[in-house]
């Protein structure tokens, strides 16, 4: 389902989990019991208003129905999963099912060098800087900076389950995904699958000795392991993360002052329209530049203050409901909170408003946790 617009090269897609949703949402709507609407999904229909205002003010239709199929996406989740309470541990473990078969896809990627997707199976994985050349898997998201962040949010949702459950399963995807989130070459992925480790291994328990010895052991030998790595391949890692992969991260800090100082001052109640960013700066300074790597500075810069502000309480307030409906349980907030954090590092240093497999999965997670049933340790224990 799809048509082309201007002369051909970009393609508008609805994309499959969007008829899925729905589908189930208007199956939803039409079932006994229904709850109210709260803060939570009021801040969503906001973004959803706000944004079909804007469509009589656009140029670019393809970019902006990929807010439309955002918003209208997160709301749907919002509105099934409040309404049919989806059991939380089936998710969680569900999220092993779908980590295992992006990470072998991923690595039948590596070794074939073609990303093996439905309607690009044989488009190139190699990502091109310079005269240099290197190997960037896609896994099931079809991008390799969007398949970054797509594995460190899986990294978090897995490390939770192996930590929580200790199942071979658990330890099983942990380990493909690590592999996977290592050869899509994405930096920013690196550093929040890192945070993650790093809040969990200091923020979870250490009152028991065992556990104390473990994790002191588990430290001296990650330290020992990573002296050697980088001891013999360090160089290799530089050329290959930095010189061959390119070194683009400046020209992010660059790319944010611009807009702030010459997009956001004209254009800061209103914006410039949802996906509309690329047309305004070429029609009004001459140049094609790249998407926005911030999606909150992007929903600042396209849609204006006021829906920032909005945005910003509505993950704010997603973050708050999580955390306090587990305030009882350690092991769950540390798991919040590093599911927020990596999700706030990665969509603010790629263009994570166009990766909409990304947002899903997240919110996905999120309203589950928020809203979904509870998990089966807790009702043992009401």
């Amino acid at each position: 389902m799809s048509f082309s617009q201007y002369d051909g090269e970009a393609i508008l897609r609805i994309p499959f989990w969007f008829i899925l949703l729905s589908g189930i949402f208007i199956g939803v709507i039409f079932s006994r019991e229904k709850n109210k609407l709260d803060f939570i999904g009021s801040l969503i229909i906001i973004l959803i208003i706000y944004t079909c205002i804007q469509m009589f003010f656009i140029d670019d239709i393809v970019k902006y129905f990929n807010f439309i199929f955002l918003y209208f996406g997160i709301y749907f989740l919002y509105y099934i999963i409040k309404n049919i309470k989806l059991d939380i541990d089936d998710i969680l473990k569900f999220v092993n099912f779908i980590a295992i078969y992006n990470s072998i896809l991923s690595i039948a990627q590596y070794f074939t060098g073609i990303k093996l997707l439905p309607g690009v199976w044989f488009d190139s994985i190699y990502f091109l800087e310079g005269a240099n050349s290197v190997k960037r898997v896609v896994g099931v998201v079809g991008s390799n900076n969007a398949a970054g962040n797509f594995g460190a949010i899986l990294f978090v949702v897995i490390l939770y389950n192996a930590v929580k459950r200790r199942r071979v399963i658990d330890f099983l995807a942990l380990g493909l995904t690590s592999i996977f989130s290592i050869i899509t070459l994405t930096r920013i992925g690196y550093l929040a699958i890192g945070v993650s480790i790093i809040i969990f291994y200091f923020f979870t328990n250490w009152s028991n000795k065992k556990i104390f010895i473990f994790k002191y052991i588990l430290l001296l030998f990650g330290i020992m392991l990573g002296g050697i790595i980088l001891f013999k391949f360090g160089y290799l890692i530089y050329e290959t993360l930095f010189i061959k992969r390119g070194h683009t991260s400046d020209y992010r800090f660059t790319q944010f002052t611009f807009v702030l100082n010459y997009l956001l001052p004209n254009n800061y109640l209103l914006g410039v329209g949802a996906g509309q960013m690329n047309n305004y700066i070429y029609n009004n300074y001459y140049y094609y530049e790249l998407d926005l790597h911030s999606q909150y500075l992007n929903v600042l810069i396209e849609q204006g203050i006021f829906m920032f502000i909005n945005f910003i309480v509505l993950n704010v307030s997603i973050f708050i409901k999580m955390i306090k409906r587990f305030k009882n349980y350690n092991l769950e907030r540390i798991f919040i909170i590093s599911l927020f954090i990596s999700n706030l590092i990665c969509s603010n240093y790629n263009p994570n408003q166009y990766y909409l497999s990304n947002n899903v999965l997240y919110y996905l997670i999120v309203f589950v946790i928020a809203f979904g049933g509870y998990p089966k340790f807790i009702n043992r224990e009401r």
